[in-house]
């Protein structure tokens, strides 16, 4: 999950958790970057505002 609202973002991750889905916050694009070169996702969210 990438996206700079953080309260939204942590809602949607703890949901999708819920779901039983893994899922990783980010709040910036360098981390979400950093981070999926590290583990490379099988599906993104992401904010294009």
């Amino acid at each position: 999950m990438i996206d700079d609202d953080l309260t939204f973002a942590e809602t949607l991750v703890r949901r999708l958790r819920r779901r039983g889905h893994e899922a990783e916050l980010a709040t910036e694009a360098d981390a979400a970057l950093d981070h999926c070169r590290r583990l490379p996702p099988t599906r993104v969210i992401l904010d294009l505002k």
